[in-house]
């Protein structure tokens, strides 16, 4: 009873020495004290030695905990001490900066004066020579005038003076000219852009409109660059801008300072969308690939920026207008030579045709393009055109279509193409050519190298012509497009063209729909298109007794590369 009495006394007096050794104040309460000396008497020596103990280890562990705060505190004030230090260095620093920001102003301000006193007095010392320039050129015209009338003053000078006279005009005019090239230099550099200008580089449609309209300023008037209004345009590609411009007979040739067409500019940027526009407005007869000074056409600058899509498009349009011109020569040129021979477009058929084309070789600007389609010339007139394709050597395409004309017809212009070099495009479509005037034409294309698309489609050629057709093929390469639709075709002729087309590599577009095809032809054709590469396009299409697998089979040698139908 006594230990446990001890023990609890042990605590309550633990506790109570704590609270006495952790007092601010460091004394002792009255009645904490009496507490302390009655239970201090009930204590035994093991107690008091326990109690010894408890104290002198509170002592240490206050000891300790009064180190740390001093630590903490000592630490506190370094951090202080140091932030103090670094502060009032970034005010210091701050003070610099602001010291060399006010010296910099300062002498920048003072620097830009300098600049503006030297700049005008630049000013007034190019004004004041442009003017001594301007009174000695004057003077320079005076003496001149002088010396053109008076005689007696001429004759008065000697050789010496004379000549130094002239070196005296010599330098004057040199200063003269000098002083033309600044003014004339000056100008064009304080020129601005019109509105028409801004117009066009805004897309303005409807000021470009008024301004136009109005007559307010030029079409073709140059900014500082030399590019007018077309230039803008097509450098900006607005297409409607461009339309109006061109209406109001913009230049399209015009050249800017390098020389630089607005195709040039088109070509720079990839303006597909201008081409037509730019080229369809040049003059006629006019090549759109004209060099700047850096002697780059247009096609030349969008193939360095590998724009192929501008290319081919730009080369497409290209030769659109070449071919719409020698076509619209040989319509002129037609049409004079009916009204020279008294035929009037009623009479145009048959023989008085065919006299105007049998006589055009004898005359200057023969066409280059001749459209007979629809004029019933029948073979009679087809022999007279096959005259005439004898002897010329410009026509490019001739079309006969719809004229009923049958074998003989076709055998007379197959005997003209035997050594023409010169004619492209034959089209005999809608006529009633049949095996024999096909087997003749065959032949011819077998030393014909020039012809580049034959054209038999709605005619009455069987698998005999079909045969020789594809045996030309073998040995024919220039040869690209071959129409054979709506004729007498059946299996064997077609086996035959597929022949040609395995030997051929130049043929790129065959024709075949609306024939007599069978399986059997088609599955050779299928064959033929496995090792063929050149063959883009071939259609097929309207030959009911080709089953459908065999149908598939045969779509299925279509790629992205080659069009089948």
């Amino acid at each position: 009873m006594g230990n446990k009495l001890c023990i609890h006394c042990q605590d309550a007096l633990q506790t109570d020495l704590e609270v006495a050794l952790t007092a601010k104040s460091g004394k002792i309460e009255p009645r904490l004290r009496a507490n302390l000396e009655r239970l201090w008497d009930k204590l035994t020596d093991e107690h008091r030695s326990e109690l010894d103990a408890v104290r002198l280890a509170l002592q240490r562990r206050v000891m300790s905990m009064e180190d740390n705060l001093k630590a903490v505190k000592a630490a506190a004030q370094e951090r202080e001490t140091n932030m103090k230090a670094l502060i009032a260095e970034l005010q210091r620093q701050n003070e610099s900066l602001q010291i060399q920001y006010e010296d910099m102003e300062a002498g920048l301000s003072g620097r830009v004066e300098e600049l503006t006193e030297e700049l005008l007095t630049v000013r007034s010392q190019s004004e004041q020579t442009i003017a001594e320039l301007q009174g000695k050129a004057h003077e320079l015209t005076e003496q001149h005038i002088a010396l053109q009338t008076s005689t007696g003053l001429a004759q008065a000078i000697t050789v010496d003076k004379t000549n130094a006279l002239s070196d005296k005009i010599e330098v004057l005019g040199f200063e003269k000219k000098c002083l033309e090239v600044q003014v004339e230099e000056l100008d064009r550099r304080q020129r601005i852009e019109s509105p028409l200008h801004q117009a066009a580089r805004t897309n303005n449609f409807t000021a470009a409109k008024v301004l136009l309209a109005e007559n307010a300023v030029g079409v073709d008037l140059l900014n500082a660059i030399g590019y007018s209004a077309l230039h803008v345009g097509a450098l900006s590609g607005h297409v409607e801008i461009l339309k109006i411009l061109l209406e109001n007979k913009a230049t399209v040739e015009l050249q800017d300072d390098e020389g630089n067409t607005p195709l040039h500019l088109a070509a720079q940027h990839g303006r597909t969308d201008t081409i037509a526009l730019l080229i369809w407005g040049l003059p006629k007869d006019m090549d759109p690939e004209i060099p700047n000074k850096a002697g780059e056409t247009p096609m030349q600058i969008a193939e360095k920026a590998q724009l192929g899509y501008f290319v081919r498009t730009y080369e497409k349009v290209r030769q659109q207008k070449l071919v719409k011109e020698r076509e619209n020569q040989g319509l002129v040129f037609l049409k004079e030579r009916l009204d020279e021979l008294g035929i009037t477009g009623y009479d145009i058929k048959g023989v008085a045709a065919c006299r105007v084309t049998a006589t055009a070789s004898f005359d200057k600007g023969v066409p280059m393009a001749l459209k007979l389609d629809k004029c019933l010339i029948l073979d009679e007139g087809a022999i007279g055109v096959a005259k005439f394709l004898s002897t010329t050597t410009t026509l490019q395409n001739l079309s006969l279509i719809s004229n009923d004309i049958s074998d003989p017809g076709a055998i007379a212009l197959a005997g003209a193409l035997v050594d023409n070099p010169y004619l492209h495009r034959l089209s005999l479509w809608n006529n009633r050519v049949e095996d024999e005037g096909a087997t003749a034409i065959a032949k011819a294309l077998q030393s014909n190298a020039a012809l580049l698309e034959l054209n038999l489609v709605s005619n009455q050629v069987g698998n005999l012509g079909a045969a020789q057709l594809g045996n030309a093929l073998q040995g024919n390469y220039s040869l690209r497009v071959l129409h054979l639709g709506r004729n007498l075709i059946s299996d064997s002729g077609a086996e035959e063209l597929a022949k040609g087309i395995e030997q051929n590599d130049s043929l790129e577009k065959l024709s075949l729909e609306w024939n007599n095809l069978s399986d059997r032809g088609a599955a050779a054709l299928t064959s033929a298109l496995e090792t063929n590469t050149a063959l883009v396009y071939l259609s097929f299409y309207g030959n009911p007794k080709i089953s459908a697998p065999q149908k598939e089979a045969l779509l299925a040698m279509g790629t992205e590369k080659r069009r089948v139908l």
